[in-house]
């Protein structure tokens, strides 16, 4: 919807050029006395040099203000239409015609209505969620919101960083501080350990970098999670539902949409990773290069490594997954993030 500045701004410039034949700016503003008027246009001044050059002839800026006011059609959009001072032409707007704009609807409807992948917040498990988090949070779900309005099917997306070694540590250490099965009951959330989710991974980082015998039991986490051992899901199951309970906390006090439902962590993508990088060297999009796999990028000197020489995978093999799923499978066409 056209603003009212903008609509005045229009109205005004074909006023001066029905009444001058000159395309010229109306300098438009808000009143600074109320008594006056809404807006006020200070053309006039201007227009009397400009015509005085044109014709040779002094011009009186009042006179001009004159000649506009003619030639200005704002129908019932104003009530008042004054000249004050030298030339200042005022204008009032009519409550009718503005009650009748503030009763029209903010969002026009989309003339072709599309399916639309909204990716926002994407927190880190095991840590508290930073103001990035908590602004992609409010711009995302803004955006979906103003989508939706417009008549678009609206997939939302919650990438939560759900995956990586630092599991590995986790683990480890909520084995220790919670030995036995009773911990890993999730359909009881209220009864949450991870209490500072911050200080517990800041507390296994300090233990990983000092304690060789836990770094090394972090790391047959590590490989005990990625291929698929039972107990080592079940630990970290845990500990991404907890850290939900947090989060969601969040979301709820904030109003968004966002729900477990929407989440699709890199996780998710893990079995995709090999066939992401196998489909990107057969279309000779990714090339080895010193032993790893990388995607060269026109402008820029370093490439997108996508799977390093000792066969594991990086962030950006995550994101490509992410991408294709969202255009393969939920048939996306168009991504917002």
């Amino acid at each position: 919807m056209p603003t009212v500045l903008s609509q005045l701004d229009q109205k005004f410039r074909a006023a001066i050029k029905a009444a001058f034949d000159l395309d010229a700016d109306p300098i438009l503003a808000s009143s600074q006395n109320e008594k006056f008027g809404d807006y006020q246009s200070n053309a006039a001044m201007g227009l009397a040099k400009i015509l005085a050059k044109k014709t040779g002839q002094k011009s009186n800026p009042r006179a001009i203000a004159e000649q506009i006011k003619a030639k200005l059609d704002l129908g019932e959009m104003a009530s008042e239409i004054t000249i004050a001072g030298p030339g200042f032409i005022n204008v009032r707007l009519s409550p009718q015609w503005v009650a009748k704009q503030l009763s029209a609807p903010l969002i026009e409807k989309a003339a072709n209505p599309q399916r639309i992948v909204v990716d926002y917040s994407g927190p880190n498990i095991a840590k508290e969620m930073h103001v990035g988090n908590l602004r992609s949070t409010i711009i995302g779900d803004a955006m979906s919101r103003i989508l939706e309005a417009q008549g678009h099917q609206i997939i939302r997306q919650n990438h939560i960083g759900d995956w990586g070694t630092q599991f590995g540590m986790l683990i480890a250490k909520l084995k220790i501080e919670l030995p036995g099965d009773s911990w890993c009951d999730t359909t009881k959330p209220t009864e949450a350990y991870l209490k500072d989710l911050e200080d517990f991974y800041q507390t296994a980082k300090k233990q990983f970098d000092e304690d060789p015998n836990f770094a090394a039991q972090a790391r047959r986490n590590v490989a005990a999670l990625q291929s698929g051992e039972i107990d080592a899901k079940r630990f970290w199951a845990f500990i991404v539902a907890q850290t939900r309970i947090q989060y969601q906390a969040i979301y709820d006090r904030l109003g968004v949409k966002l729900t477990p439902t929407d989440e699709r962590g890199e996780s998710s993508y893990n079995n995709e990773l090999a066939s992401v990088v196998a489909e990107l060297k057969s279309k000779n999009i990714a090339v080895e290069s010193q032993g790893a796999v990388v995607v060269p990028v026109p402008g820029y000197e370093s490439p997108l490594i996508i799977q390093k020489s000792d066969g594991g995978y990086l962030y950006g093999t995550t994101d490509l997954a992410a991408i294709r799923y969202r255009m393969q499978d939920l048939h996306a066409q168009r991504i917002v993030s």
